[in-house]
This record gives C-alpha cells, structure tokens and sequence, in this order.
C-alpha cells in the first residue's frame, strides 16, 4: 500500500517544482529494524520520485560508518535531507502526520539553499559563532510541533555552527525520559535550556544568544 495516494503526489509534484539544486534524502535505519522502520523507507523512496532533482539511499546505520561521522548521526531511524552546500537538517522517527508537511518544505528550503525568513533575523542567525544544538520533540498529532521544528531547521539551514533536528518522542522514549518530556513541542538547546511550546525565531534567537553569557 502506497503512502502517497495520487492526489497528495499531484499536490506536491506542484509544491516541489520550484526546485533549485539537488536534494539527498538519506535514510538511517537500525540494523535490526524498528517499529516504523518500513514506513520510513517507504516515504524516502516515495517522495524521490516526485522530482528528479530528489534521490534517496538506505543505509544501515553504524556509528563508525563515514556518513553516519559526516552527517553527526548517533542513534537510528533518521532521515538526513542534504542540499547542494551539504548543509543538513535531520528528523529521528517517523515524519508523519503534521510533520510530513515540515519534510517537503525542508526539501525546498533545502533545495534554494535557504529558509524564507526576514533578512535581518537571518543574518543575526548567520553571525551565530558556537555550536548550537536543538532538538525538538513532537509527535505527529501535534499541530503546534511543525512549527518548532522549522524554526529549528531554518536556523541549521543558515549556519553550519547550528544542527537541528526533529524528534519524535514516542520512538525516543529514552531521549525523551531523559529531558523530561510531558508534552510537546518541547525543544532543548544544547542540552540545557529547555523551551516548552511553539516559540517564533526572534524569540529562540534570543535564547540561543543567552547561552552564550
């Protein structure tokens, strides 16, 4: 059974055409499966076919593997979307639901080489100079995550020091336990400031430039 049915893959044949450059969906999965392991797979080889400026590759995650050290990959399933400048964003688990939509807008965004946002805002974001890491947990009936997802994948999208990544907590549950996770969106920045709910950028830019004080 096919996760696009024609008139999602019509829809979004016309969203993806203003593609610029090419995209790579790369796909972690643990070498023993998971639960949603083949649903994943399937999405990945799915949408590649919507535009020919997409492609897909399975890999059977290994720490030690020079993908996995290139992309920072250290837990699995992952999708990696890649653009031309190999800037990356990263989403752990299943991107379904209202974070299917946040996966097809990263792949244009990815394809452009950057994010719609307001000049100013962007260029304070690009001026950013530490590692930053944020992790935003969600789960797929949650209208408010996909927009706290964005923001964090536009900000990995604009600077290399930044690394963004979409969390579903149901399949990190460890992860999850380990930040205390009541509800989402929940998103964590270097592992120690902890920002509850759906923020706009300014506001997490803020945050961010905190950490550095």
């Amino acid at each position: 059974m096919s996760f696009l049915n024609e008139a999602t893959i019509s829809d979004l044949k016309k969203k993806l055409s203003d593609m610029k450059d090419p995209v790579k969906i790369l796909f972690f999965k643990p070498k023993d499966g998971c639960q949603f392991c083949d649903q994943i797979e399937q999405i990945a080889n799915e949408v590649k076919n919507i535009n020919p400026k997409l492609s897909a590759d399975i890999i059977v995650f290994d720490p030690n593997n020079a993908l996995a050290k290139e992309y920072e990959v250290d837990a699995a399933p992952v999708i990696v979307l890649r653009g031309k400048e190999k800037r990356f964003v990263r989403f752990y688990g299943l991107p379904s639901g209202y974070e299917f939509p946040t996966l097809i807008s990263d792949i244009l965004d990815v394809s452009k080489g950057a994010p719609s946002m307001d000049p100013g805002l962007a260029e304070k974001v690009k001026k950013i100079d530490f590692p930053v890491h944020m992790r935003v947990f969600v789960t797929p009936t949650c209208p408010y995550c996909p927009g706290a997802v964005k923001v964090a994948h536009d900000f990995a999208l604009l600077n290399p020091k930044i690394k963004g990544d979409m969390v579903e907590a149901m399949e990190f549950r460890d992860l999850a336990e380990k930040f205390e996770v009541m509800g989402v969106p929940k998103t964590i920045i270097n592992d120690k400031l902890e920002l509850v709910g759906a923020y706009p950028p300014d506001i997490i830019l803020k945050k961010i430039l905190e950490l550095k004080k």
